[in-house]
């Protein structure tokens, strides 16, 4: 049986930094509880017609794009939260301030519902510890300094810069479906979870296989590792894929640091061509100011 409970940040940070991708172990039962209580959940919205209450804009970001709370997709449109194309699917995020934006709305919670922000919650904080260890260790091997700026966003809600857990669902299909190949706007993610489907990384020129199998999650770089490790590694792209006749769950977690200058990464690509552009000369002529307008 898989040891769960045995965590080595110091390897995971070492290997992470050498390979892009690291995996570690993690405590099943917190995702399998969570994906339960994630189903029942779903369902209530479905019986009750509630959806839209659970859906939320943050402040200062795409004023049109619900990025908070319950975001679901019927097939008909494109998802720009994950580029992925038109697929059936429900996806969760959850933050630091979802439960106050939940009570400043007023919506009515019932029992189940709070048993499920409450697993949600547990599962949250198991990965921010983990995303913690990873980044104080990174620190003390290569001298990023941003633990500290990783522990603010996660108790913290800034404009794309809170750290957040995306537990997602697709349905059995008629034909494939998942997330395209994309880079994640985060400074690193980790990705658990997996059930059905798979999660499959550009390496070299091969795609391969990634998916964490149970009792284990992989840690990545997102596009912000450009600025914390100062152009030294680059995010990795990554796509998901669902069979036909597939249900799939899995859970991301979005760990963030806000940028020097206040500058926001509002979509990965134009980030990394603002990255090569602007930042990256200046990094190489000692003329690039770290100190950030936080």
């Amino acid at each position: 049986m898989l040891d769960t409970t045995q965590f080595d940040a110091r390897a995971v940070a070492r290997t992470l930094w050498n390979e892009g991708f690291a995996f570690y172990n993690f405590d099943e039962r917190l995702v399998t509880t969570a994906r339960a209580h994630l189903q029942t959940f779903l369902q209530r919205r479905m019986d009750r017609g509630d959806a839209d209450a659970w859906s939320f804009i943050r402040p200062g970001e795409e004023q049109d794009l619900p990025d908070l709370g319950l975001s679901q997709f019927d097939g008909t449109e494109d998802d720009p939260l994950s580029g992925s194309k038109k697929d059936c699917k429900a996806l969760f995020h959850d933050d630091c301030s979802l439960r106050t934006r939940l009570d400043d709305r007023g919506v009515i919670l019932c029992n189940l519902d709070h048993e499920f922000l409450r697993h949600n919650a547990i599962l949250l904080d198991a990965i921010n510890q983990k995303a913690y260890e990873i980044a104080l260790t990174l620190d003390s091997l290569y001298g990023l300094r941003c633990a500290a700026e990783i522990l603010y966003c996660q108790y913290r809600a800034s404009a794309f810069s809170t750290t957040l857990l995306r537990s997602l669902f697709y349905p059995a299909m008629s034909e494939s479906s998942g997330a395209q190949a994309h880079i994640d706007r985060s400074w690193n993610t980790n990705h658990l979870g997996d059930l059905g489907g798979k999660l499959e990384a550009k390496l070299g020129r091969q795609w391969e296989n990634i998916s964490p199998p149970a009792g284990q999650a992989v840690s990545f770089f997102g596009v912000k590792s450009l600025w914390v490790t100062r152009g030294q590694k680059r995010p990795l792209l990554h796509r998901s894929t669902t069979r036909p006749g597939e249900e799939r769950f899995a859970n991301v977690h979005f760990s963030h640091v806000r940028l020097p200058c206040g500058y926001q990464v509002t979509s990965p690509k134009r980030a990394v061509q603002h990255f090569q552009t602007n930042v990256k000369p200046a990094m190489e002529a000692g003329t690039y100011d770290t100190a950030s307008a936080r």
